[in-house]
């Protein structure tokens, strides 16, 4: 059992409430926010808060508040960070589970999952959602630094969507397999201008078919 918890690791957080908390979390925001800026990285928003919009200007906190919000607060940050460091795209939205009464109902900041304690070995699961954009190479990286952080993140479930295949410039025509550079021929197969060489290819070989790139995962 010892040895499992070594592997599991708590993500440190700072044991503050009510108002030390707010400079604590937006701190934590501008962090976030100016290291994405640097990255390159797309946030959801000029000023996202990273499921922590409902707590972010405000003065008091419902009963129950803490230590959830800056323990799921540390752990955001933790998960954020290892996000940045695999140099994704986009993040397109995080979510985490409702604590208080002060967590509105119908908002994208949460999801519908609650944390869960293993009686084995005692370690307590809090459930996260984060949606980002990124080339499967990059998600490769991110799972495996998932696997590796000492601080035991599971990846419970992995959703891809392909990206949408980028559409064609007005009067765009696309090449013609096997000829660089050459562009398909007119519509009903007319002939090439006079004085024009048709391209370049077996005697009595029809026109292939134009090609296209596909985007397989973004």
């Amino acid at each position: 059992v010892n040895g499992v918890k070594d592997c599991f690791a708590p993500v440190p957080f700072e044991k503050v409430a009510d108002k030390d908390f707010t400079v604590l979390l937006q701190n934590t925001i501008v962090d976030l926010q100016k290291r994405a800026q640097q990255m390159g990285i797309e946030l959801p928003e000029r000023d996202y808060a990273f499921s922590f919009k409902a707590q972010k200007n405000a003065l008091t906190f419902a009963p129950g508040s803490f230590p959830m919000l800056p323990v799921q607060l540390a752990e955001i940050k933790a998960i954020t960070e290892l996000i940045y460091d695999t140099k994704i795209n986009r993040i397109t939205n995080i979510r985490r589970m409702r604590v208080t009464t002060d967590d509105p109902a119908g908002s994208t900041d949460y999801h519908d999952y609650s944390t869960r304690t293993n009686t084995f070995t005692q370690t307590v699961s809090n459930p996260y959602q984060f949606e980002v954009h990124s080339f499967s190479g990059d998600l490769g990286k991110l799972i495996e630094s998932l696997y590796k952080s000492k601080h035991g993140f599971i990846l419970k479930s992995l959703h891809v969507e392909p990206a949408p295949e980028a559409p064609m410039a007005q009067g765009q025509q696309p090449p013609v397999r096997g000829n660089p550079g050459a562009v398909a021929p007119p519509p009903g197969g007319a002939n090439p201008p006079p004085g024009q060489r048709p391209p370049p290819g077996p005697a009595g070989a029809r026109a292939a078919r134009p090609e296209t790139l596909k985007t397989v995962l973004n």
